[in-house]
Order: structure tokens, then sequence, then C-alpha cells
């Protein structure tokens, strides 16, 4: 049987990370490993994290002083992975029933060496399916500066893949949970960590540069739940990652490094 651990990453705040991290443990019916990164976790939020923690076994905490940006929390999560596989999976996500065990079997299956969930939004009537309808395809094209890669546009709904039965290959992946076989990082490397935010982008093109196959799972469900609230102790973090002044700046770097002929 394959082996497995999880990083339990935060992406913007910490306040839902007891909640989501409890299903974890409610939905998850195969063994795993599990590191949390505790990047200067406010101390209720860290209190509650214990709690669920209680008892439980092959559980790692990495501890810093200071926050992280969520792609230096990924990276320290790589570096302590040792399992067949590593699922980075947000600390605002709430999984399903058999999620993670579908996910190895389409990798297992298809194969391939990365494997993405449906990812929904929200939870009741507000429900919908999560994802940038402007990463679908990549394409080489011949521009006046040479070839360059420009991402196209999805050209179905995306509500479709609710219904969808079917694995299929994908290019591009949202970042609120990937199951990668941990081997997957010695061919591209570890996170940008200069990106606050793009990292979806970087991380799809970074694949796609080392021709690694990733599927598309929609038996494997997940919820992410955005905010708000924003709690003033998680203020810090949020603006953190989303700072305006960045934002621009992060797309233009990876546009650069990637060879983008996207504006």
């Amino acid at each position: 049987m394959s082996t497995v651990t999880i990083g339990f990453i935060p992406r913007e705040r910490f306040s839902v990370a007891a909640e989501c991290l409890q299903r974890i443990y409610d939905r998850t019916h195969i063994p795993f490993k599990l590191i949390v990164v505790d990047c200067q976790i406010p101390k209720v939020y860290r209190q509650q994290i214990e709690n669920v923690l209680e008892g439980q076994r092959n559980v790692k905490f990495i501890h810093t002083d200071h926050h992280l940006l969520p792609n230096q929390c990924r990276n320290l999560a790589i570096r302590e992975a040792k399992d067949d596989f590593l699922c980075l999976l947000e600390n605002d996500v709430l999984v399903e029933d058999g999620w993670l065990s579908r996910l190895i079997e389409a990798c297992d299956e298809y194969p391939a060496d990365v494997a993405a969930p449906l990812v929904l939004e929200r939870l009741g009537q507000f429900e919908k399916v999560h994802f940038d309808d402007r990463l679908d395809d990549i394409k080489p094209i011949q521009t006046s500066d040479g070839i360059k890669l420009k991402i196209l546009p999805r050209s179905t709904p995306k509500e479709d893949d609710r219904n969808a039965s079917d694995r299929r290959t994908m290019k591009f992946i949202e970042t609120h949970c990937m199951l990668f076989r941990t081997e997957v990082f010695d061919r591209i490397g570890e996170f940008d960590e200069s990106i606050t935010a793009q990292e979806e982008v970087d991380v799809s093109l970074a694949l796609y540069d080392k021709q690694v196959p990733i599927v598309f799972e929609p038996k494997a469900v997940v919820t992410f739940l955005p905010p708000p609230p924003i709690y003033p102790d998680e203020k810090e973090y949020y603006y953190l990652k989303w700072n305006p002044d960045t934002y621009r700046q992060d797309y233009l770097h990876v546009a650069k490094k990637c060879n983008l002929d996207n504006p």
C-alpha cells in the first residue's frame, strides 16, 4: 500500500483550521502522517488545533516565530515528507469521504504523478465549483520575441465538473488541495517563495515544463471556505498574502520566468 503524508498549510487565515483538521480525521479512512505548519498561529487557534490532535499519532508540528507565506509553508512540508505521496492541503478546506484514497488511486490507475480533486466553494445554497475559468490549456505560439507560452481559457462551464464521472488530464490545478508523488519535487524543485499570489499558475507551469502528468479525479471532493469573516487577530496574516502592491508584480514575475505571452 502506498504511504502518504498530509501537509496542513496556512492559506490566508486560521479561524477555520481546527474544523478543517477535524474533518480530515473524520473523513479519511486510510493511514496517513500529518505535518502541521505553525507559522505564528494566534494562540486561540493553535489551542483549538492542539485539542483536535490530542492523542493522535504520526503528527509533526513545524513551528516558526514569524508568519510565512503559503509557498514557504509548502516547502517546509516538502522537506519533511518521506512517504510515497504528499498531499498539500490548505487549512480552510473541508474534505469529504474517500477524498485521499481516491486521489491516490487516480495517480496509480490513470496513471499520473499529480492528482487534483473537485474543489467546491462555500456551503449550502451558495455552493459552487471553484476554479479559475481563465486557466485551462497551454499552447506554444510564435511571437516576434520567439516561442512563448499562451494560457488559454476554459471553453466549457466549470459547473460541468460537478457532474463529471470520468478522470481526465488537466494542465492547471488549484492549490487548495494537491496530491503529488513526492519524487515530483526532485524534478520541478520547490515552490517559488517570492510569490504571494499566482501560486497555482506557477506550479502548474512548472509541472508542464517537466511534462509531469496531472489527473483530475471528480470523485474526490473538497470544499474551500473563503472569508469572511477575517477576525482582528488574522488580519496581519491575511494582508501578508493579499497585498495589492505585490499581486500584479507576482503575475509579471511568473510571466517572465515561465516565458508567457499573456499580458
